[in-house]
């Protein structure tokens, strides 16, 4: 039988606690925004109840957009692209704007700006709004860290 010493369990130790303390810090994101909504409010084409929504910058996507993670009452919608608008200021506040849209008037969630960052209008990563969907490719390469986006 196999009888492991009171000095292998504390050098096991050790080594887990040095590994968990000189391991990099786990991807938390970016900024986020959380705003009570008091009406009901459309995302990504969906309508919802009042209730919180929440966006937070996951990362850069391109010099001027970056992706973000979409939450509703703190249910994952998924991604959406947020693109800087051309000739923006930056804001001086957190901000998710609206629209009123529909023959109800409701809300639907167009941009968003971060304090000191310009204003930048969201995309859903398969929006058609008039234009081809957007398609990611590995580049030829062989780098996995890298994605190309092209619009087909």
């Amino acid at each position: 039988m196999f009888q492991v010493s009171k000095r292998s369990w504390l050098i096991t130790a050790g080594l887990v606690l040095g590994a968990a303390a000189l391991a990099p810090k786990s991807f938390a994101g970016g900024p986020r925004l959380v705003a009570q909504i008091d009406e009901p409010f459309e995302v990504n084409g969906q309508l919802f109840p009042a209730g919180k929504l929440s966006l937070r910058e996951v990362s850069s996507y391109t010099p001027v957009s970056t992706l973000n993670e979409l939450q509703v009452d703190g249910r994952c919608l998924g991604m959406v692209l947020a693109q800087e608008i051309e000739g923006s200021l930056d804001a001086s506040d957190d901000q998710m704007i609206f629209e009123r849209r529909g023959a109800d008037g409701h809300l639907v969630l167009v941009s968003m700006a971060l304090r000191g960052q310009p204003t930048r209008r969201l995309h859903s990563l398969s929006e058609r709004a008039g234009r081809a969907p957007w398609v990611a490719a590995a580049p030829q390469n062989d780098d996995p860290a890298l994605l190309l986006a092209s619009q087909h």
